[in-house]
C-alpha cells in the first residue's frame, strides 16, 4: 500500500497556488470561469424580442378593471406616478406602459411618444384632472396605448384641458378657482388646498 506524505493537491475549484498560500477562496480567475459556465449573463438588447417567460412575468402583474385600464400593480416607488417594470434579473427597468406596447405592439419609433388613449379621454370628459397622482399612469392596456409625436401628444392634452368646464370634484374652472401653469394646464385650487390640508 502506497502512503502519500506532504500536502494534498488543489481540491476542485482551487488553484495550487491558492491551496500554497493557504487562501480559502479559490481565484478570481477560477471562480469566473465557473460564473461564465453556470451563470451566464443575459445581454443587454432593447431590440430583442422579450421571451415568453419575461412576458408571463409581467402579465402576472396586471389587474384588469371595469374601465378597460390594466393597472400595473408592480414598481409604483416613482414620484411621477408611472410604474416602472424590470423584465428579468440584470436587465435594465422600462416604464411599464411603454413594455406593454413593446411587448404587444412591437418596437416604438424614434421621435415617438406613447399616450394614455384612456387619460386623454378621461380629461376631455371632466373625470380626471391629471397629475402625479392621475391613475391612468399606470395603465399597460395596449388597447389604450398610442405611439404619437411629441407635438401631437402635448396638443392633446392641451386641447382636452381647454375643454373642461369644472374639475373631477366639480368645482369651477374660473375665477379665482382656476390655476394656469406655465405649460399652459388648468388646475383647480380648491382640490389644491384641499390636498394641501391633508
Amino acid at each position: 500500500m502506497s502512503v502519500i506524505t506532504g500536502r494534498p493537491g488543489p481540491s476542485p475549484g482551487k488553484t495550487e497556488a491558492a491551496v500554497t498560500s493557504g487562501a480559502s477562496e479559490p481565484c478570481e480567475s477560477c471562480h469566473a470561469s465557473r460564473v461564465g459556465i453556470y451563470n451566464p449573463p443575459m445581454p443587454i438588447d432593447l431590440d430583442r424580442p422579450p421571451t415568453q417567460a419575461e412576458v408571463t412575468r409581467f402579465l402576472r402583474l396586471i389587474t384588469k378593471t371595469d374601465t378597460g385600464c390594466w393597472i400595473f400593480q408592480g414598481e409604483h416607488s416613482t414620484r411621477d406616478g408611472y410604474p416602472h417594470h424590470r423584465p428579468g434579473p440584470g436587465q435594465p427597468q422600462w416604464v411599464a406602459h411603454k413594455y406593454s406596447y413593446r411587448i404587444h405592439k412591437g418596437l416604438i419609433e424614434d421621435g415617438y411618444q406613447i399616450d394614455h388613449v384612456c387619460h386623454t379621454e378621461a380629461v376631455a370628459a371632466g373625470t380626471c384632472e391629471g397629475g402625479d397622482d392621475c391613475p391612468h399612469r399606470k395603465c399597460v392596456n395596449p388597447a389604450h396605448l398610442e405611439a404619437i409625436t411629441a407635438s401631437e401628444n402635448t396638443f392633446r392634452q392641451n386641447h382636452a384641458n381647454r375643454n373642461k368646464s369644472e374639475c373631477p370634484k366639480g368645482h369651477a374652472l374660473e375665477g379665482d378657482n382656476l390655476i394656469v401653469w406655465a405649460d399652459g394646464k388648468r388646475r383647480c385650487k380648491a382640490c389644491r388646498q384641499e390636498r394641501r390640508a391633508k
